[in-house]
């Protein structure tokens, strides 16, 4: 049996397919009337390839209750997941901002405010979304304005073109192969991956590992404190900050008996105590920044590691670029290793 489910399990991996998750009760099969005999099993589940999965990224699956057989019915929805309104998104650094030739002055300009850090973070973050969208625009939008005037270009030269024609051609070639780096670098670092698979610009990996990495995160259904399963996303919203609430209020029979009469803390020695004090050092914060990875989860200002390596050397000699970037902090170098 076991071999059975890991030549299964390899061959799922195998043909590429992708399992949906699902909500709802843990288990798709049940049977025995008591304790000693009663067995569970999530027997039943819905698989995809990655073309379903883009067509279809709303896709979900619910276990139903079980009725008329020991198996659960599997309810699969194509589109009809309740999306919850949000006050509004969360600034989230680029990597692609940096390949703009403006980039460095952007930069440069908001950071030499005599401002705390987290303060000149927030600052720089607005200056940036309204750089986006006002300079670096919409890389989409970009790719298929290139592409139509790129393959208008090659029209008018299948019948013999003046050399002007030829050199358009040859910017819109370079500025379709930027774009498309630059689209590449923007799926990589959604997706969160530490690799790159068949090719630089697989964006369609890079795209379905986006979208499986959000829906896991997406919460359809919850459980209740009275063991109930809500799907509103109000009440999922308000259990979810009922169950917080509770977990953080300070219990006040709990810390009345956790005193330090009652419970002995180790000291630290005198040379732990003076090596805390320490100020960070350069080399420790460059050490702390090379030792992640550079297009993880960013922090709470919506800057990833990969952006201060450029800051730090545009501080250190007054650009932003000081000779030949550092491989470990090229995304693509980074996840080809």
């Amino acid at each position: 049996m076991v071999r059975r489910c890991t030549r299964f399990k390899h061959w799922i991996e195998n043909t590429g397919l992708i399992d949906l998750g699902f909500s709802g009760p843990k288990f798709t099969w049940a049977r025995g009337l008591s304790p000693n005999t009663r067995k569970e099993a999530r027997l039943d589940r819905a698989l995809c390839n990655s073309e379903w999965q883009v067509r279809f990224q709303d896709g979900t699956v619910q276990h139903l209750l079980q009725a008329c057989s020991d198996h659960s019915p599997l309810l699969i929805a194509t589109g009809s997941r309740t999306h919850t309104t949000l006050p509004g998104k969360p600034f989230r650094f680029q990597a692609a901002w940096a390949t703009h030739d403006q980039f460095e002055d952007v930069v440069k300009t908001n950071w030499n405010s005599p401002s705390p850090l987290m303060p000149k973070l927030t600052e720089l973050a607005l200056s940036m979304s309204k750089w986006n969208k006002e300079v670096f625009g919409n890389l989409f939008r970009r790719k298929r304005k290139i592409w139509a005037r790129l393959a208008g270009v090659q029209r008018h030269i299948e019948g013999g073109a003046p050399r002007y024609l030829l050199k358009l051609e040859r910017r819109l070639r370079r500025e379709l192969d930027q774009t498309l780096d630059q689209i590449a670098m923007l799926w990589l670092q959604k997706a969160r991956e530490d690799q790159i698979r068949d090719g630089e610009r697989n964006t369609k990996y890079f795209h379905t590992s986006t979208i499986i990495r959000r829906r896991f995160h997406h919460v359809d259904a919850i459980k209740d404190k009275d063991g109930e399963w809500c799907m509103d996303p109000t009440r999922i919203q308000q259990t979810l900050v009922d169950h917080f609430r509770e977990l953080f209020t300070e219990d006040s029979t709990v810390m009345s008996a956790f005193t330090t009469e009652s419970v002995a803390f180790p000291q630290l020695s005198l040379e732990a105590t003076q090596e805390l004090h320490q100020p960070f050092k350069r080399e420790d914060i460059l050490a702390a920044l090379k030792a992640m990875q550079p297009l993880k989860a960013p922090g709470p200002e919506g800057f990833p590691a990969y952006f201060f390596p450029k800051v730090l050397a545009c501080c250190r000699e007054g650009s932003l670029y000081c000779g030949a970037p550092s491989p470990e902090w090229s995304p693509f170098a980074k996840c080809t290793e």
